[in-house]
């Protein structure tokens, strides 16, 4: 499941649960993971912190 929820004024903060995903997210938004989650080990998801003027973009990103 992917979770987008407003952190601050000015910035976003996205939860997705495919490496892909964050990948074009760090892409399209000029941003770098913030927190990754670990299962038995195995990365299960990436939290990144964007800035909302790139919003529209990552919506588009984490609604496919």
């Amino acid at each position: 499941m992917n979770e987008l929820w407003k952190f601050t004024d000015t910035d976003y903060k996205v939860y997705v649960e495919h490496k892909s995903a964050a990948d074009k997210i760090k892409k399209v938004a000029k941003t770098d993971i913030s927190t990754i989650y670990y299962l038995k080990g195995k990365e299960v998801g990436w939290d990144l912190i964007i800035d909302k003027k790139y919003l529209s973009k990552v919506k588009k990103i984490i609604s496919n």
